[in-house]
């Protein structure tokens, strides 16, 4: 320091701090991941590694997107370890992981998610099977379809018969006293109904039809 009047100069050591501020240094590696989807209609999903390095114990980390990307939300160890997680194939971002140690020094991750090239495969041809059912008074039976859509319905041409859809399963009943509680009424009383009749599936495209033998009367 110089006086300016006297032109003394005398020398003094300091030390200039900062309290608060970024000193630690650290790194991930890998720095990004980009997950790709299997065609030109579905974004990339999967998991991966993440390490850190440098900073102290333990480390916390949050994810931009959690409804798309995961992230193990905190590592006791040194170096760090996090798993990120991109699980919706619907949905394609750039989602920035901050992963934060100790002291607040912080490095991030970027996780892209994209979409692939190329169709996406053909689904199996739509199909029933069996394509023919017998059934006796009050009984249910079975069919089941493939392919298609995978989303399926179904009606019966048969004033007694029930066709009911659960999944891939197609359940026929030939309505009477006992069976299925949606038949009504339960029993035929004197009616004679025809002994033959139609249960249509479809996938919204295409249509398979399912043969029926069935009693004329079940009371």
């Amino acid at each position: 320091v110089t006086h300016i009047a006297s032109g003394v100069t005398v020398d003094n050591a300091f030390v200039i701090s900062s309290t608060g501020a970024n000193i630690t240094s650290l790194s991930a590696d890998p720095a990004s991941v980009t997950f790709t989807g299997a065609n030109k209609d579905i974004c990339g999903t999967g998991q991966a590694d993440i390490t850190v390095f440098g900073g102290q114990a333990p480390f916390t980390a949050t994810s931009a997107f959690p409804n798309t990307v995961a992230v193990t939300p905190s590592s006791s160890t040194n170096p760090g370890r996090f798993t990120v997680s991109a699980f919706d194939p619907s949905t394609c971002v750039t989602a920035t992981v901050i992963i934060q140690d100790a002291t607040g020094a912080h490095v991030d991750v970027t996780i892209t998610t994209e979409k692939g090239t190329g169709d996406a495969p053909a689904p199996p041809a739509f199909d029933v099977q069996p394509p023919a059912i017998t059934l006796t008074c009050a009984t249910t039976g079975s069919v089941t379809a493939v392919g298609g859509s995978g989303s399926y319905v179904a009606t019966s041409s048969h004033p007694r018969v029930l066709a009911q859809v659960s999944g891939n399963t197609i359940s026929i009943t030939r309505c009477g006293t006992g069976s299925n509680p949606a038949c009504v009424p339960p029993g035929d009383a004197a009616v004679v109904y025809p002994t033959t009749g139609t249960v249509s599936v479809s996938d919204g495209t295409t249509v398979k039809n399912v043969t029926l033998t069935v009693p004329a009367n079940c009371p």
